[in-house]
């Protein structure tokens, strides 16, 4: 049996919004090291281009197809999760465990969300 989808695009669009902000900000937030805070700048900048992709017009339309957000948001959590593994490899663990916590996160929000055009 599968989960129902329970969050629609354009919540799922707040909270990748939300996610993205978090991203630029924890590492510095945290004091993490230089690399860590680079890569959460250009990966939360990323995350909040997409959130802004996400949103419905005013005919109720994303601005890039539902396909195209369901892979990009699928490809940043794999990014994100890379980024971590980076981090673990280059003897980071703080900045590691950041990253994959954000990735956790960003999974549960696409393993969440309706992907379908508004009704």
């Amino acid at each position: 049996m599968t989960a129902p989808r329970r969050i629609s695009l354009s919540t799922h669009a707040a909270l990748r919004m939300a996610t993205g902000m978090a991203t630029m900000a924890l590492p510095l937030l945290l004091g993490l090291s230089a690399a860590a805070v680079v890569l959460g700048l250009l990966l939360g900048a990323a995350m909040v281009g997409l959130a802004l992709h996400a949103v419905a017009d005013e005919r109720g339309r994303p601005a890039l197809p539902i396909g195209a957000l369901h892979a990009t948001d699928w490809a940043m959590v794999v990014g994100v999760a890379g980024a971590a593994l980076v981090l673990a490899l280059a003897r980071d663990p703080a900045a590691a465990l950041t990253f994959a916590a954000i990735a956790v996160a960003g999974l549960a929000g696409n393993l969440a969300t309706r992907y379908s055009a508004p009704a």
